[in-house]
């Protein structure tokens, strides 16, 4: 770890300091998630109540980063982006617990966050931050009239922590209480929803299992087939899970997955398949008459693909890695198939799970709008030359924003007069009770 060496042994194992270390790693592109795993691989004698410290602190400060710097700036002469980055880390880490965790002491906040100041970028940095955050404590008012000045948007931006320009884009489609409830709810702590294998067992049986497990639940009211978990640990330690009872997949994939309507004995192709949740389902249903092609470009989200694949027992799976905006290469790994039905699955925004991506708002910008859309109907295209005629194409992305969902679409109908909409559907997430955002579009080959 960066800056191991110069501390002492006493910190090592500090919360503070390992969300620190695990918040100064990660860049935008990337999950804490995976920094997290790596360091309480390394740190296995950390205490659970310290783990979720560290964990608290690290979702916080990036999923409130932009209400943090925002309280920065109102405290200091210097713009946020000019402060050292470890600075603005443990400013970071300091402001959160001051005002978002009231079961932290302000004295205790402060302090350690100093400590490992001191011990990480010297006395002076360390005074820095104890007077920043000292001066958050002691005037308040002044951060009160800096948000009096803001317009309207801007400060939903600073109270929400969610880009501005991102608010703005989204207020050109949606209401201004619709942005939002949405931007509360991308604030709200998302639950794990599993989806279960009716074939091998139903909701109540699973849910009696939950119940002796001591692992609170929630039937899911979107999907019959879900439940939300409302405590638990590893999904790994869940009762059912070697058996291959179920998968990780929220509700809105698993609705928008069952309009394809898959069938016993059809043959389908899922593209950008990885990590599986689609494929592990649709296996499920076309049974061992049927076969599921699965195609992604990702060998590390593939091999997780293939890992749920050995433990749901599933052999009806043929998994290919490829590029599938690279029409000649695909119709090399297809061998020029034709399939009975196609999920397609692009990359996107993640604009409608902002919720669980908590990294996504700050890594998005505007070009990348413009940008995914090219992509996604390149994909679309590409794909939809592999379906039977009659066959059925389902669209799919985790996205809010209608350049990548309906105007991929119409796009796709106006070049392709051999295709028609059958449905499409749009999940907006404005309440705490609902399922994460998302659009499907249903598609069929007529000619």
């Amino acid at each position: 770890m960066k800056c191991e060496k110069r501390l002492k042994n006493s910190l090592k194992n500090n919360p503070r300091y390992l969300a620190f270390y695990v918040l100064e790693t990660i860049s935008n592109d990337r999950q804490p998630t995976e920094i997290l795993k790596k360091t309480f691989a390394v740190r296995t004698d950390i205490r659970i109540e310290d783990k979720r410290l560290v964990h608290e602190l690290v979702y916080g400060c990036v999923r409130r980063k932009g209400t943090l710097d925002f309280i920065i700036s109102c405290y200091t002469s210097d713009t946020v982006k000019r402060i050292h980055e470890k600075v603005r880390v443990l400013l970071r880490i300091g402001i959160y617990q001051l005002k978002f965790m009231d079961k932290i002491p302000d004295f205790a906040a402060i302090n350690e966050t100093v400590q490992i100041a001191k011990n990480i970028a010297g006395k002076k940095s360390a005074g820095f931050v104890n007077a920043i955050l000292r001066a958050t404590l002691r005037n308040p008012q002044k951060l009160a009239d800096k948000e009096l000045r803001l317009d309207p948007i801007a400060r939903l931006a600073y109270r929400e922590s969610h880009p501005e320009w991102l608010i703005r884009r989204l207020l050109e489609c949606y209401s201004p209480e619709d942005i939002k409830r949405f931007c509360s709810f991308n604030n709200s702590p998302p639950p794990v929803s599993l989806r279960l294998n009716p074939h091998k067992i139903s909701r109540d049986q699973f849910c009696a299992r939950l119940t002796e497990q001591n692992i609170a639940y929630k039937k899911s009211h979107i999907h019959p087939d879900c439940v939300r978990l409302l405590s638990a640990g590893q999904v790994n330690a869940i009762s059912g899970y070697d058996e291959g009872l179920f998968i990780v997949q929220d509700e809105t994939p698993a609705s928008i997955l069952d309009t394809l309507s898959a069938s016993t004995g059809e043959h389908i192709l899922d593209i950008c398949a990885a990590p599986g949740g689609k494929t592990c389902v649709l296996a499920q249903q076309v049974g061992d008459n049927g076969t599921i092609t699965a195609l992604d470009l990702n060998r590390t989200r593939m091999n997780v693909l293939r890992r749920n694949i050995v433990r749901l027992r599933l052999d009806n799976v043929k998994t290919i890695i490829g590029d599938v905006s690279k029409f000649q290469e695909l119709r090399q790994k297809l061998n020029n198939t034709l399939f009975d039905k196609i999920v397609v699955d692009p990359p996107c925004s993640n604009t409608g799970v902002l919720r669980k991506r908590i990294e996504a708002r700050w890594r998005l910008n505007v070009s990348d709008f413009k940008r995914l859309a090219g992509l996604q109907i390149e994909i679309l295209r590409n794909a939809s030359q592999f379906l039977k005629h009659g066959g059925l194409l389902l669209y799919e992305t985790c996205s809010i924003d209608p350049e990548e969902n309906q105007y991929v679409i119409s796009g796709f109908l106006e070049s392709n007069p051999d295709f028609n909409l059958i449905k499409q559907q749009l999940f907006f997430p404005t309440t705490p009770q609902a399922s994460d955002g998302g659009f499907g579009a249903l598609l069929k080959r007529v000619t």
